[in-house]
């Protein structure tokens, strides 16, 4: 029959008690290549245990009283067993690398010892069967994981935590609701083994720029692929992937190849009305020529890239697209234009039928008298439309004026925006 545990608090003797906190100071071992075992001698109330294993700190929380131990108690069901008070600890790793640990729980056999020596033991020291102890851990203050039954080698979790890190484990002990009657009394005395070594896998940094995210960094095994990253989330932003650079020249995707450490750098885009004119194809725009013009010139895409060439017969020559959706100007203020230039760029809002309403923009270079005398340069700037509040076509065209000679653009970045975004 299942009933609930009933907890019976040793009565040891005083040197009893100075002997186990004797031996509790002396579980101080090297990690590499060894193990480290301790298990909890205090009451409430105590100070908190800190014990360090060449990098690693442990930090026993002596809240609970003997939650590792199992004495004097009968079998459970899961619900039972997962309401009682956790055994909680905390994992710092102090180096700069990160380790990789296991951590086990075995039945600690001089504890048992001991209790055979006590006369006044009035519990059954006998030794519970590992295969009818249930357990279940939570990581960080996170569910606990689903209840399942101790296996021989008594390994309970295992991670590679980073330099600096620290992980908070808390672990719940009861008897397996389907262990026989004939164990039912004998006793658990828990000890915690911890095994591990310097871990030899890339650590990929991940900054931010402003945003949060659940983890600053991931663990890669050195030649494989980096696989999916975590998305940051930064107020009043999109997050618009993880950079190499913090120019954001090269974009990681999930199959790239981590062989050492890395930092990687997040991207945001403010998050505006916007429309990207960038990749408009032809599908989408209607070449135009300027009245009064030689009508030469051609327009290429993905980058946008128009051409004029003025005749030799004393025509200069204006030609460009004309982005044939209709925008409301009332909502969008502002025409943002990357790219480079030689002669003259000019802009112009067109009614439905492809009619000049007015001229928005007009930009020969550094160098430039009207049409004539120019040079290449370059434009990086926020067309302000804020003075037009009708719906119109964009027509953007480039110019020249001098006999014989041509005028070009090429635009790589093109979009309308309702404001200036705070990083322009």
């Amino acid at each position: 029959m299942v009933i609930s545990m009933v907890k019976k608090h040793s009565k040891l003797k005083l040197a009893l008690l100075i002997t186990c906190v004797l031996v509790l100071m002396m579980l101080i071992v090297f990690l590499v290549g060894r193990s480290f075992g301790f298990f909890q001698y205090a009451k409430k109330g105590d100070v908190v245990n800190i014990i360090s294993i060449k990098g690693l700190v442990v930090s026993v929380d002596n809240t609970t009283d003997n939650a590792l131990n199992l004495t004097n108690v009968y079998p459970e069901y899961d619900a039972d067993g997962l309401k009682h008070d956790p055994f909680i600890f905390t994992i710092t790793n102090a180096t700069g690398n990160p380790v990789d640990y296991t951590l086990k729980l075995l039945n600690d056999t001089e504890k048992q010892e001991l209790c055979f020596v006590d006369t006044e033991e009035t519990i059954n020291c006998t030794q519970l069967p590992y295969q009818y102890i249930r357990y279940a851990y939570s990581i960080n203050d996170g569910e606990y994981s689903e209840p399942v039954n101790l296996t021989s080698d008594g390994i309970i979790y295992s991670e590679t935590i980073l330099g600096g890190a620290s992980t908070k484990i808390s672990i719940k002990l009861w008897i397996s609701s389907e262990a026989p009657n004939s164990i039912q009394g004998n006793a658990f005395f828990g000890k915690l083994v911890i095994t591990g070594e310097k871990s030899n896998k890339a650590v990929v940094t991940l900054n931010t720029n402003g945003g949060t995210i659940s983890s600053s960094s991931v663990l890669v095994t050195p030649g494989t692929a980096i696989g999916d990253l975590p998305n940051p989330n930064k107020e009043d932003y999109t997050f618009d992937g993880w950079y190499l650079e913090d120019t954001f020249d090269t974009e990681i995707t999930s199959s790239y190849i981590v062989n050492s450490d890395i930092n990687l750098y997040a991207k945001w885009k403010e998050n505006i009305m916007r429309v990207d004119l960038t990749n408009i194809t032809s599908s989408n725009v209607t070449p135009l020529s300027n009245s009064g013009y030689s009508t030469g010139g051609s327009i290429s895409y993905n980058p946008l890239s128009f051409t004029c060439t003025s005749t030799a017969d004393g025509m200069g020559c204006g030609y460009g697209p004309t982005i044939n959706e209709l925008y409301d100007l009332s909502v969008y203020h502002y025409l943002h234009v990357v790219g480079d230039f030689y002669g003259g760029f000019l802009g112009y809002l067109m009614d439905n039928s492809n009619t000049r309403v007015a001229t928005f923009y007009t930009n020969y270079g550094p160098n430039g008298v009207n049409c004539h005398s120019f040079t290449n340069f370059h434009l990086d700037e926020y067309i302000d439309l804020s003075s037009y509040t009708g719906i119109y076509k964009i027509h953007l065209f480039t110019n020249s004026c001098t006999p014989g000679t041509y005028s070009t653009a090429t635009i790589t970045k093109l979009e309308l925006l309702a404001e200036i975004p705070t990083s322009a």
